[in-house]
């Protein structure tokens, strides 16, 4: 499936002529054992409001080990609140996170000040949206991916639809603006802090 190039011009999020940058699923490693040295960074895209029609919630959980970056778990559901503080909770005892960085939209404050009365130690950042394109937050991490230091976890369920949807975004005609790009596309990057 391609998508329309115009999908960014109809959101506002259109960067200009430029050129295609592709990203092709063999750039992405497999690991079916994850390095234990590493910290793990929890990662949340919060939703808007629950059910069909919505917008989705993510969590990641990322590990960085080596200047690769292991995409360990993620959560992806049309969540109202209370799910995804259950699925973050959840996460968070799973995981062992060093942090969690959650973006200040949505109902992220909620999520962070629900998670912080359970884990009153762990570090947790609401990070303010940067209001880049898809494609400029993509192009923050262009090198990562295409160098294949991204792993993803062999038997994942959620390995096949994450693998796709790079996929076709890079199948959008964009070019890389001047300057810096600052972005969340669900990699961990040098905002981190920890890599």
């Amino acid at each position: 499936m391609i998508i329309n190039p115009d999908f960014e011009a109809l959101y506002q999020q259109y960067l200009g002529e430029g050129h295609s940058i592709r990203i092709s699923r063999d750039q992405f490693g497999s690991f079916t054992y994850a390095p234990k040295d590493g910290p793990i960074l929890i990662s949340v895209d919060p939703g808007h409001r629950g059910g069909p029609g919505h917008s989705f919630t993510v969590m990641q959980a990322w590990l960085s080990f080596e200047n690769e970056f292991f995409l360990l778990d993620q959560w992806r559901e049309q969540a109202d609140v209370g799910e995804a503080c259950s699925a973050l909770k959840f996460a968070a005892r799973n995981c062992r996170p060093a942090a969690v960085r959650i973006e200040f939209s949505g109902y992220g404050q909620t999520l962070a000040r629900d998670l912080q009365k359970q884990f009153r130690s762990l570090k947790i950042d609401l990070v303010p949206p940067d209001r880049c394109s898809k494609t400029a937050r993509l192009l923050r991490h262009i090198e990562v991916i295409q160098s294949g230091r991204v792993k993803l976890f062999e038997s994942a369920e959620w390995r096949e639809a994450w693998v796709s949807e790079f996929e076709q975004i890079s199948a959008w005609r964009i070019r890389r603006p001047g300057g810096r790009l600052y972005a969340r596309y669900g990699l961990p990057g040098p905002s981190t802090g920890l890599d």
